[in-house]
């Protein structure tokens, strides 16, 4: 058996695990003062891919994803700190939020760790047990209705996007997906908006499958990248994450990428469904985490051990 973990359980859960973030979401009060002008989402690995994911959205006020050691300049009194960490065990979100509070900033937590959560009045405390990187789904539906709640961005339909997952479907999908990556460097290409889900999909190939992954935006792939391919092309596969809604010269671009490549690289597409933006988000979300799970199995590696960011993680604590 090649999933000792059994991960594929897990994953199975996730319309069941957006369904109780968003209970527990409802639940929770939050409070917060005056006027806030700005939101940073502070994070790293999966949290920062949710940080990327959620500003895809239309905005009233700009939403910073934040993944180094040091806040922004422009975080302010009017500024708003989502710390999100699901373990709260990694260096730059403790010091991401220590200098939050040290500047008696406003903030919100999302955490499954009950110390961090019993240090603030704003948290959305998750269920514990969770594999981080399998917490995607409690992070982004809790992540996505603060936003909402405060009108930072506008309604997402949330229940009923919800609602609509096919676990199944995504499952059939993420395999079919698979198996055109399989035994190739995915080069994951999607627009500036959408970049958060080909960091996404980057992030759980690294992780899951132990293979090399690399996402970027769309224009890159035409003026710099595609240059790097003429090398033993045969090693790549470019995966592009599109939206039927994309504009037209992003549309163009990726019909010139197919044009030039097609005889070259493998060119799988990864087609976003969905009745509206979150719901296309999340259900990309969702099939991008079964490739990763299958390209996995057909590498013959176990999903779910990660002993060299274990190692990484322990000494930069020290």
């Amino acid at each position: 058996m090649i999933d000792k973990k059994n991960m594929l359980a897990e994953l199975e859960k996730f319309p069941s695990r957006c369904k109780e973030a968003l209970q527990i979401a409802k639940r929770t009060r939050f409070k917060l003062k005056g006027k806030i002008n700005k939101v940073f989402i502070c994070g790293v690995g999966t949290s920062y891919a949710v940080a990327k994911i959620v500003s895809a959205f239309q905005k009233t006020i700009p939403i910073v994803p934040v993944r180094g050691f040091k806040l922004p300049a422009l975080a302010s009194k009017n500024s708003l700190i989502i710390i999100l960490t699901y373990s709260a065990q990694t260096l730059p979100v403790q010091l991401l939020y220590k200098e939050a509070r040290r500047k008696r900033l406003q903030i919100i937590v999302i955490t499954s760790n009950e110390k961090l959560a019993q240090r603030e009045k704003n948290v959305i405390l998750l269920p514990k047990g969770i594999l981080p990187r399998l917490a995607f789904p409690l992070l982004f539906v809790s992540t996505v209705y603060i936003l909402q709640k405060f009108k930072f961005i506008p309604a997402q339909q949330i229940k009923e996007n919800i609602s609509a997952l096919d676990q199944r479907y995504c499952s059939k999908e993420g395999f079919m997906l698979a198996k055109k990556l399989k035994n190739k460097i995915p080069l994951i290409y999607a627009s500036n908006n959408l970049f958060g889900l080909a960091y996404r999909l980057k992030e759980m190939v690294n992780k899951n499958a132990k293979q090399g992954a690399f996402a970027n935006a769309i224009p890159d792939a035409l003026h710099n990248e595609i240059e790097g391919l003429k090398k033993n092309p045969n090693r790549y596969a470019i995966a592009i994450i599109y939206d039927r809604d994309y504009n037209p010269n992003l549309k163009k671009a990726i019909n010139v990428l197919h044009h030039i490549l097609k005889r070259k690289i493998n060119i799988v597409q990864i087609d976003m469904k969905g009745k509206n933006l979150f719901g296309k988000l999340l259900r990309t979300a969702y099939v991008c985490d079964y490739i990763s799970y299958y390209l996995a199995l057909m590498n013959k590696i176990d999903p779910t051990p990660t002993k060299l960011t274990s190692e990484a993680i322990e000494a930069l604590t020290k």
